[in-house]
Order: C-alpha cells, then structure tokens, then sequence
C-alpha cells in the first residue's frame, strides 16, 4: 500500500471537448486502467486541462486518489 504518484488522462467527447463526466485513464506502470467515478478528482483539473498528477494508493483492487501534485 505505497504512496505513488499517477497521471491521470480524461477522455475527449467527439467534437474534441474535454469529457468531464466520463472514465479516465490512470497510467501508473503496471497498474495503468480505466476509473469510474472518481469525480473529486477530476475537480481538482481546470475546465481546460484534460490530465494532471495526482497522489494515490491501490487499496483492495482500486486507487484511492490524493491531492494533486504539482505538474514538473
């Protein structure tokens, strides 16, 4: 149960526009994947930002999400 850090990606709507309802990609080497339902964070995204750095842990066959860190 480490501390890691992930990049989250959201997907884009067919005309281009960021969907902020939707599932997004979590890209964490071998546990990268498809999140449901996590909208605190994506939240935590600009209306203009489609990905962001977040803190997270996987618990139990899930990823329990942080705070956001900030982007290098």
């Amino acid at each position: 149960m480490a501390l890691m850090i992930v990049e989250i990606r959201l997907s884009r709507n067919a005309d281009g526009s960021i969907d902020r309802q939707g599932p997004f990609l979590v890209i964490a080497n071998e546990r990268t994947g498809l999140c449901l339902n996590e909208l605190q964070v994506i939240a935590q995204l600009a209306l203009d930002e489609d990905r962001g750095r977040f803190e997270a842990t996987w618990v139990d066959g899930e990823w329990q999400f942080g705070p956001r860190v900030q982007d290098a």
